[in-house]
């Protein structure tokens, strides 16, 4: 393999989706493994602070990491990733690694800023949850992976930069390194936003970009990238057989739990629009319970994930600093589309009524100049309607009407009802549907 060929993405591509990858050999797993206990706990690491424990020692001063047979297994709940480190960090790898962790919008590793991945050792990470990445950076970081560096990731985004600020290169696989990510979208293998774009109006989110060509190869379920995988300007790839291989993975179904469930269209669409995602490569859980958080992430992402740094800080102490959610809350909040429970509180996590639900519709639909207007009289035909709230009665009013939300074949409008992520594709999938429609 020809060292010092590079694979790199630039914050100055055009903003367009298109999926690639390439392919590569294999290389040899290593031969020897120190043992260590498995670390249950987040490493959360700081400058000039040195610490080490089981598979692994932190550096504070070099702010250098290295793993060394580390295995990591964490049912995240309120921890937002795995390892956080501080900007301008290095992670160091011998020898087999493994990182597991599970909860919406967590990474396994997590940087504030630009971060280098190096070593010969390996690699695994698997990030379970909604939002969840493999390898993410923040606040105008990027991400170099060099030498023979070999990381496997199963999350519902592989290498993520989040707030992409200036014109160096983002994204960058050297030397003999590869990256494998079974992604269940190959877009979402390498993920971008960029902090303004060239969109006055807000962020501008790109997968991949028309500047620089790539062998497109998906092998079976994953992605494989490596330095090699850049083509230059006169390579003549036969666009028509690329088109037939995008063609082969548009379209599909990647969720074995969506297949007979009455949500599968609706949540399909949603998917295909990028607003909503599975909780990992194969699932989608359209029967667990909708939170808050989810629910004003959709409506931000469904906005267009405008820029928050302006707005007005919030003092949530429920709502981390780097949670996939956080902006969302941001913006949300700023718009009047949702309050807290009281300055401290927001409850993220908690479940959401179809009431509740239908409000928080209602006041984005009034942010977009929806709504009832003037005087209005609407008896909902239901047979519970005495249980509603009397706060949610227009928005449930509105959004039956409109056909967005349902009332059952016995009659019943549910509004105490727990929202699920089915239920949600569902009424989201009409709602976007209708302003199609009206377009």
């Amino acid at each position: 393999m020809k060292k010092n060929c590079m694979l790199t993405l630039a914050a100055v591509m055009a903003f367009s989706c298109v999926p690639a990858s390439a392919a590569f050999a294999a290389q040899p797993a290593a031969t020897s493994q120190n043992t260590s206990a498995t670390v249950t706990t987040a490493l959360v690491l700081q400058e000039d602070v040195d610490k080490s424990g089981d598979g692994w020692e932190w550096s504070g001063d070099n702010k250098k990491l290295t793993l060394d047979g580390f295995t990591q297994d964490i049912v995240s709940g309120s921890i937002a990733n795995a390892i956080e480190l501080p900007k301008d960090s290095i992670v160091y790898m011998e020898n087999e690694n493994e990182i597991m962790i599970s909860g919406s919008g967590t990474a396994g590793i997590y940087c504030e800023g630009d971060l280098t991945i190096r070593g010969s050792g390996s690699l695994d990470l698997e990030v379970t949850g909604g939002t969840a990445s493999g390898i993410r950076t923040q606040n105008g970081g990027s991400i170099l992976i060099e030498d023979d560096v070999e990381i496997t990731i199963d999350a519902a985004y592989g290498l993520y930069v989040w707030n992409a600020k200036g014109t160096d290169p983002l994204i960058t696989i050297t030397d003999d390194a590869q990256v494998k990510a079974y992604i269940n979208n190959q877009d979402q293998t390498i993920y971008v936003v960029k902090e303004n774009g060239s969109n006055a109006s807000g962020s501008n989110w790109f997968h991949f970009s028309n500047d620089i060509r790539y062998d497109k190869y998906i092998e079976e379920e994953y992605v494989l990238l490596k330095a090699e995988g850049v083509l230059n300007d006169t390579d003549d790839t036969d666009e028509t057989e690329e088109a037939d291989k995008t063609d082969e993975t548009e379209n599909t179904n990647p969720f074995t739990d969506l297949e007979d469930h009455p949500a599968k269209d609706a949540a399909l669409y949603l998917y295909e629009k990028k607003y909503m995602n599975g909780t990992s490569a194969t699932t989608f859980s359209p029967d667990a319970q909708l939170s808050r958080g989810m629910l004003v992430y959709l409506l931000y992402t469904m906005n267009g994930s405008v820029d928050t740094t302006e707005a007005k800080e919030m003092t949530f102490q429920d709502v981390p600093a780097n949670a996939y959610y956080t902006d969302a809350v941001v913006w949300a909040v700023n718009n009047g589309i949702i309050a807290g429970y009281n300055d401290a509180a927001f409850g993220p996590n908690d479940p959401l009524t179809k009431e509740q639900f239908a409000t928080i519709l209602y006041h984005y639909e009034k942010m977009q100049g929806g709504g009832f207007t003037g005087a209005w009289s609407f008896l909902l035909d239901c047979t519970d309607r005495d249980t509603i709230s009397s706060w949610a009665y227009e928005p449930l009013c509105y959004f039956t009407m409109n056909d967005v939300l349902s009332i059952s074949d016995s009659g019943m409008v549910n509004p105490k009802a727990v929202m699920t992520r089915g239920d949600t594709a569902i009424a989201l999938a009409n709602y976007l549907q209708s302003k199609e429609t009206e377009a």
